[in-house]
């Protein structure tokens, strides 16, 4: 379920939903990698899968060729988790890429499965992909 457009964004940028993500997850190209990553954090918030399918490189090792069952997986994790904060710890860019640095608060029943991570963002076509993570 989406928040109401002039609610907080779920990516914790201190913006509304209007005026961050939400352009984003309707088709407005990222203009970042930092804007990328909120964007694929808010849709897995929200459950909106086809933009986690839509955002992943290629050539990534998170890419499926099989979409069907790639998104099936993305929609059970989005409904399992909850999805409490991200905290952008980084970024970096490079000529033939950028990195972001994060961490993400997530839990499940009540268990905590917070993580960092480090991920990997290169273009195609001057689009910003995400390709990959260090941990």
């Amino acid at each position: 379920m989406k928040p109401a457009k002039n609610k907080p964004c779920p990516c914790q940028s201190g913006r509304k939903f209007k005026s961050c993500c939400a352009p984003i997850l309707s088709g407005v190209e990222a203009t970042s990698p930092l804007v990328l990553m909120r964007s694929r954090y808010t849709a897995y918030a929200l459950g909106v899968v086809q933009h986690i399918i839509d955002t992943t490189h290629p050539d990534g090792p998170h890419f499926r060729e099989d979409i069907h069952l790639w998104r099936a997986d993305l929609q059970r994790f989005c409904q399992t988790m909850k999805f409490e904060g991200l905290t952008i710890l980084d970024t970096q860019s490079a000529q033939d890429g950028a990195q972001v640095h994060f961490r993400a608060h997530l839990s499940e029943n009540g268990e905590d499965h917070s993580f960092s991570e480090l991920s990997l963002f290169y273009q195609i076509n001057r689009r910003w992909l995400y390709h990959s993570a260090q941990t």
